[in-house]
């Protein structure tokens, strides 16, 4: 079985831009139509006549539902007029389907991109997030600004960046730890004089102790501390995961060689693209890991390259390590881990050494000649954690999660005004396509209660092989009169606005008292709308020709209400009209008189006091009434007609309505 190709691809564009995925294969069953292997693509006759993709909501009882097939261009109409429709026994609904059919129809199909959004940061208080962009194609403004901070909170490098700033801008952190809270050194808090000497200063210390070293012939220092191998360097001082493979089970992973930092591969492991696979396993290749925030990144470096040590002082360069790696030959490691060419003398205590190497004494000594002649330095002893020389001061747990909360805050309290805003529109591209569709027909029904088909169709000669070879559909289609995309038509408290030909099924709010109803161009209906439960106000303008055929003299135009709706409290109807119209009530019969109804020339249209709207029609000439059919039934002479439709009553001038419509 050949299937079409140019319907074939039409098909496959439409479906990509509908979302859907669609397998094109010819049935092996021999039959002349099945259905398209995931493809559950609905659509439904627009009013030019032409199919158009449709959702699961878009359909109203009484229309038509439309699924396309595959068919096999050898098949003959002999063939084809022997394949039936069937439905599963266990279906949902389906005593709405009135007919299912084959048909050959065209879709027009209209495919637009959706408008994205453009969100450029302004505020500058925001470090990380200056002048990043955030594109959503969300339409609602409101949540759209929502999904745009969302965005920016869930940005882990950007929001990362922020916190680091507001930590270092606005807390100083100190850990309660009794009456001593530590030393600030250049600005930066350290919770002990060794470590402000340390990581502040640059500073180390040696032990004068025969005790406690160890004779090393080769290595790597970084900030007097020592490192027999570049790994230990990765592991011990980057915090770096080292990745273990073997020959028999080595990791795959994939490197690409123009893709390295200082000499160093990066390596990715979810999206390999054109990257080369090679093995962990490698005499000279030490691949790691190493974890910023909430990123994660692979790399490998080559150990025996001669710029190893130079690659490496780059790479803490790179990541904000202030530290730099010294290779070293024949010296001395101490208890603590720290590097010195030779071997000390004898001493009980501890003397202090500076970056250069000179020696600063005890270590209240290197504190007096480092940290208290530091510019904007203090040393903190002092019990009152909650203000120290004017500074709120934190424990580090503290300090960072007051600065998470402070850029959280200050990213939902942004504004639309905070940012940049541009709008891409979306291009809109049409595609058309002919092919063979399955025409489902459902019942009419104005009712405000929606009905659910769900289930499984098969196509074939016989229900049995249908079930057993076909391609199923699982149709899963709701019918409902309501307009499930207008919010406007739930909990109604007020007015409502409804087009001619629009699912209108409304619902009112518990404290809904007089509301209006407008009907486009055409009417609009005021009524007391407390205590009503749901009302069908779909109307049209349809011309009825079954009713006009009866008054080929007159030029009539029609206002139908579909489900001819009776609401709780009598309201009033206005209808627009000329002056010099006449209006009647549309019946099969023909045209019936409305009682009561008056011409109001200030409203310029015609009033009507009523609680069941039905059809109406709006002449340019006096019709015959059905009462008036009637009449002439039972008189075998004619008379001439007396009274009146209703004198009626309401604001503005108004006339009396004789009994021929006007």
């Amino acid at each position: 079985m050949k299937a079409k190709r140019l319907t074939a691809l039409a098909l496959a564009a439409l479906m990509t831009a509908s979302g859907t995925s669609v397998a094109f294969a010819t049935p092996a069953n021999g039959n002349a139509f099945d259905f398209y292997e995931n493809d559950t693509t609905l659509y439904k006759e627009n009013e030019d006549g032409e199919l158009e993709v449709a959702d699961q909501y878009d359909f109203a009882p009484g229309d038509s539902i439309y699924i396309a097939v595959d068919e096999d261009d050898d098949a003959s109409s002999k063939d084809r007029n022997k394949m039936n429709i069937y439905a599963d026994k266990n279906m949902v609904g389906d005593k709405w389907i009135d007919e299912m059919s084959f048909a050959w129809r065209r879709a027009q199909v209209t495919n637009t991109a959706p408008t994205k959004y453009v969100y450029k940061v302004k505020v500058k208080d925001l470090s990380g997030y200056t002048d990043k962009s955030y594109t959503s194609t969300e339409t609602n403004s409101t949540k759209r600004l929502a999904e745009i901070k969302k965005m920016m909170l869930d940005d882990a490098n950007s929001f990362n960046s922020a916190v680091d700033s507001e930590y270092d801008e606005t807390y100083q952190s100190v850990p309660n730890n009794g009456t001593n809270y530590g030393y600030i050194y250049g600005g930066k808090w350290y919770p002990s004089a060794d470590a402000a000497l340390r990581n502040g200063a640059k500073a180390y210390s040696r032990e004068f102790s025969d005790d406690g070293y160890s004779k090393v012939s080769s290595g790597y220092v970084v900030d007097n501390k020592y490192y027999a191998k570049i790994q230990d360097i990765l592991v011990q001082y980057l915090g770096a995961t080292m990745v273990t493979g073997t020959e028999d089970a080595p990791e795959t992973i994939y490197t690409r060689g123009t893709d390295t930092k200082y000499g160093i591969y990066k390596i990715s492991n979810d999206n390999p693209g054109d990257y080369t696979e090679e093995t962990a396993v490698s005499e000279n290749m030490r691949l790691f890991t190493i974890t910023s925030g909430e990123n994660t990144q692979k790399y490998w470096l080559d150990v025996s390259s001669d710029k190893v040590v130079e690659n490496i002082n780059a790479l803490l360069s790179w990541l904000g390590k202030e530290g730099s790696v010294t290779a070293v030959t024949d010296g001395f490691v101490n208890k603590d881990g720290y590097w010195v060419k030779d071997k000390p003398q004898t001493y009980s205590e501890t003397v202090w050494y500076n970056a250069k190497g000179d020696a600063l004494g005890s270590k209240d000594e290197a504190i007096e000649k480092l940290i208290s002649k530091a510019s904007k330095t203090s040393i903190i002893k002092k019990s009152d954690k909650s203000n120290i020389n004017g500074v709120t001061y934190y424990t580090v747990d503290e300090a960072k999660a007051e600065a998470q909360n402070t850029v959280k805050a200050k990213v939902n309290a942004l504004t639309v005004s905070d940012f940049a805003v541009t709008e891409q529109k979306g291009q809109t591209t049409y595609s058309t396509i002919r092919d063979y569709f399955v025409k489902i027909d459902t019942k009419k029904s104005a009712s405000t209660k929606d009905y659910d088909i769900y289930g499984e169709l098969y196509i074939g000669r016989t229900k049995s092989s249908a079930e057993d070879e076909s391609v199923g559909y699982t149709l899963d289609v709701t019918l409902t009169n309501k307009d499930v995309g207008n919010s406007a038509f739930v909990d109604v408290d007020s007015d409502a606005y409804i087009e001619p030909g629009q699912r209108a099924v409304l619902s009112f709010a518990d404290d809904a008292d007089d509301v209006v109803i407008e009907f486009g161009d055409d009417a609009w209906y005021e009524f007391n709308a407390r205590g009503q439960g749901r009302v069908n106000f779909a109307y049209n303008t349809n011309f009825d020709r079954d009713f006009a055929y009866d008054y080929d003299h007159a030029n009539i135009d029609f206002i139908n209400f579909v489900a001819e709706p009776t609401t709780n409290k009598t309201g009033t109807l206005y209808i627009y009209a000329d002056e010099d119209s006449y209006i009647y009530e549309v019946t099969s019969k023909g045209a019936k008189k409305i009682n009561g109804a008056y011409y109001d020339d200030d409203e310029g249209a015609w009033v009507i006091r009523t609680r069941h709207l039905t059809s109406y029609a709006i002449s340019d000439r006096r019709l015959k009434t059905i009462d008036q059919m009637e009449d002439d039934k039972n008189s075998s002479s004619s008379s001439k007609p007396s009274g009146s439709q209703g004198s009626g009553s309401g604001n503005g001038n108004y006339k009396p309505i004789p009994d021929t419509g006007r």
